[in-house]
């Protein structure tokens, strides 16, 4: 049940102030509000993580529950009551990290009346392929999000109908053929997001080499 999810972070570079007036100063706010993008999305990270754990802990209870005895129904039900448990965890951290996504865009999107500022074409073209890419990856999250909490929640119908006192095999294997199908759906919007992420890291660090040049 173990949902490998390899969201890629925003990259972490450290500042760089370019020298002079003008144009410099509309550089440094750009950096400043792509930096402040990346403390902010600290916070996705950390919610990334926690998620990470609560999938880990679903995956062992899974394996417990399948692993017991048809006979044990008291012992399934409890187990099967701690994974739903854990998956409105996983929800309420998956609404967390929706929220730190937002507060990312909102401050990211502060660079875009400042690329029309800058002066050298090199650079303008770059920022603009990085905006449009950032804003790219932040839909593609959109999708990650909804892939998510609708496979968390086919996975609750399921641990709920192990809770059944009786259970149709098939209709237990129909669901768990859902939630891997759905499983798929999330590892693909992750695809998209993480090509998304990288790109953008590509063309943030060639923006900030291209401004390093131009001291």
């Amino acid at each position: 049940m173990l949902l490998d999810r390899l969201l890629y972070a925003v990259l972490m570079i450290p500042l760089i102030f370019l020298a002079a007036c003008g144009k410099e100063d509309v550089a440094e706010e750009i950096n400043n509000h792509l930096e402040e993008t990346v403390e902010i999305e600290k916070e996705f990270e950390a919610n990334q993580e926690k998620i990470f754990e609560l999938e880990k802990e679903d995956e062992e209870l899974y394996n417990k529950i399948i692993s017991l005895d048809g006979d044990d129904k008291k012992k399934v039900r409890e187990l099967s009551d701690e994974a739903i448990g854990l998956l409105d965890e996983r929800l309420e951290y998956a609404k967390l990290e929706k929220e730190s996504l937002e507060k990312s865009r909102e401050e990211f999107e502060k660079v875009e009346p400042l690329i029309e500022k800058v002066e050298e074409d090199d650079e303008k073209e770059l920022l603009e392929k990085m905006f449009d890419t950032m804003i790219e990856r932040y839909e593609a999250y959109e999708e990650v999000h909804e892939q998510y909490s609708d496979s968390v929640r086919l996975t609750k119908d399921l641990y709920t109908l192990f809770k059944e006192e009786e259970f149709n095999e098939n209709q237990v294997y129909s669901v768990i053929g859902n939630v891997n199908d759905s499983y798929d759906e999330v590892q693909k919007a992750n695809d998209r997001f993480n090509k998304e992420t990288a790109l953008y890291n590509e063309l943030k660090l060639e923006y900030y080499d291209a401004s390093d040049n131009e001291k």
